[in-house]
């Protein structure tokens, strides 16, 4: 498939590659479907071969997951959606099979080298569709993320006020017609808010 998803009979994981901008592999990480290691240990973890021993991590926050597929359409449009998780990026390349803008942060959080490789290739416009959560940890990522990306993009947040959503899922997760209505009802997020 178009991004390298596999099956790790193995591990009991999905694999999930992960390149820089330029196509470069530069970690894997695995989806972990083993109760007791999501309970344990985590859902997500960096890829590790059991055979030669070697773990396929590197650090997150210096990448943004689907740039190398997605940068074109990106760099058309001059804006990006960016979601939590590489499930999301896949189901909205379901969506918008070829039109897609969504790239992963692998978490909830914004760097600076991640706003940097945005403006390497002409971002204007961010549109944050992070996962549903109670009002109050909505308003720490205001502060949090949302306020160093407006100092350079305008800067939009993708809300559920319809209760279209349940907690902690992705704005894409029940499905094409949700995700568009969400997005038309973005708002516009101001640094002096």
């Amino acid at each position: 498939n178009l991004f390298g998803i596999k099956y790790d009979i193995n591990t009991d994981s999905i694999i999930i590659p992960h390149y820089d901008l330029e196509g470069r592999l530069i970690g894997i990480r695995c989806r972990n479907l083993d109760k007791d290691i999501i309970e344990n240990y985590a859902k997500y973890s960096p890829y590790m071969d059991k055979i030669s021993g070697i773990m396929y991590s590197h650090p997150l926050g210096k990448n943004l997951y689907g740039l190398n597929i997605n940068k074109d359409n990106i760099m058309r449009h001059e804006k990006c959606i960016l979601v939590e998780s590489e499930k999301s990026v896949l189901k909205i390349q379901d969506y918008y099979t070829n039109d897609n803008i969504s790239l992963a942060l692998c978490g909830s959080n914004v760097t600076p080298i991640q706003l940097e490789l945005l403006k390497s290739i002409g971002v204007k416009q961010v549109i944050y569709a992070l996962d549903k959560e109670e009002e109050e940890k909505i308003l720490k990522k205001m502060d949090k993320i949302y306020k160093k990306t407006a100092i350079y993009f305008d800067t939009y947040v993708v809300t559920d006020t319809e209760g279209l959503l349940d907690l902690k899922d992705s704005p894409c997760d029940k499905g094409k017609d949700v995700f568009d209505e969400l997005l038309i009802n973005k708002k516009e997020y101001k640094l002096n808010n």
